[in-house]
């Protein structure tokens, strides 16, 4: 039987690189995230795709390749500099509601930070509307918020390896029946297990990111087993 083909993108392209905040630039951040994706989804028994440049260009690819489904990767910015959490855009395909919802549990489990939920714009994103398999475009976290922000200047943590698995195990669980296991005979890795949420804690001042559990990957580095702590500003390069 064959893999589960995932088409993904990073949003933007270089000569419109999307949101620049926090001397962090959109695109560059998401072909990161891109980048280990891809590696991850491999490991885990899927065939994964990376399609770049324009956008009419992409979708082009898409339909070409014809896949089982595709996601985005982007990364959040609001004129309020308050703003912040994570959220996941999915259309009018009921699959990609389903899609969403599994890869926002795993984003918001993993990263602790703000759930905003899964939000339907269907006819705002083309990646969305003009992609017939299940499609989603994810937004990890706000750029244009400091904090949030300094996540992804760590020495310590490779924050989009971590966003990476989280999307790579949201779409496993998508490709779970209800009886908890693979469609695909090739999808081989056991479902994440998380314990409950700890209390909530401690200042808002530090980074919210929390002690996730980031499961059983032999490609996640043995210092990540315990990389998702409360982190400060101190770590910061």
């Amino acid at each position: 039987m064959k893999p589960k083909r995932i088409v993904i993108a990073a949003g933007h392209y270089p000569d419109r690189p999307g949101a620049c905040y926090n001397d962090l630039v959109e695109h560059d951040e998401a072909v990161k995230v891109v980048g280990h994706l891809k590696r991850q989804l491999e490991t885990a028994g899927f065939e994964a795709l990376v399609v770049s440049g324009h956008l009419n260009k992409k979708i082009a690819e898409v339909a070409r390749l014809s896949p089982d489904a595709t996601v985005e990767i982007h990364f959040n910015a609001a004129t309020d500099p308050h703003a912040h959490g994570t959220e996941t855009l999915y259309g009018s395909n009921p699959e990609d509601k389903i899609l969403a919802q599994h890869i926002q549990q795993k984003l918001v489990d993993i990263l602790r930070l703000r759930d905003r939920g899964v939000k339907d714009t269907a006819e705002r994103f083309a990646w969305i509307r003009e992609n017939k398999c299940p499609s989603v475009i994810v937004e990890p976290l706000f750029l244009s918020n400091a904090d949030e922000a300094a996540m992804l200047k760590l020495i310590s943590v490779e924050i989009p390896e971590i966003i990476a698995l989280a999307v790579e195990l949201g779409i496993e669980d998508f490709f779970k029946d209800e009886g908890g296991r693979m469609k695909d005979e090739n999808l081989q890795n056991p479902r994440l297990k998380l314990p409950p949420k700890p209390p909530k804690p401690e200042p808002p001042s530090e980074i919210t990111v929390k002690e996730g559990i980031l499961g059983p990957k032999e490609q996640i580095k043995h210092n990540h087993s315990q990389q998702i702590k409360q982190i400060g500003r101190k770590e910061i390069e």
